[in-house]
């Protein structure tokens, strides 16, 4: 959708956003969690027909991500008939894994300040 009236917000790493490309993004989202995937990126095609939307693409990478809810999901049941501290301890580990993986993808290198 593009530049359009309505204003902008922050997006990340600082920069502006239109608010429609956070507008797109929740429409996926909502869609998403109302149905399925292709759910959301139906309602996002309705409100951008030509596909100029980064909606899908951010949700993609959304999903590599966050792969791992799916499986945790699926096993929690059997988890909580087994008893609680292996709940904790399993999640504990996955919330582990998770942010040292974030930390070692995304974080910033270190930059010399040339004096």
């Amino acid at each position: 959708m593009g530049e359009q009236a309505g204003g902008t917000a922050f997006g990340g790493e600082g920069q502006l956003q239109p608010i429609t490309v956070k507008f797109e993004k929740a429409v996926m989202v909502f869609g998403m969690g109302i149905g399925t995937t292709a759910t959301g990126l139906a309602l996002v095609r309705a409100i951008d027909p030509n596909s100029e939307s980064s909606a899908g693409d951010a949700h993609g990478v959304y999903s590599s991500i966050t792969c791992w809810n799916n499986l945790f999901t699926a096993i929690v049941p059997v988890w909580t008939m087994t008893g609680i501290g292996l709940i904790v301890g399993v999640g504990f580990g996955m919330f582990a894994v998770c942010m040292i993986a974030g930390f070692g993808v995304f974080a910033r290198a270190k930059r010399k300040v040339v004096k």
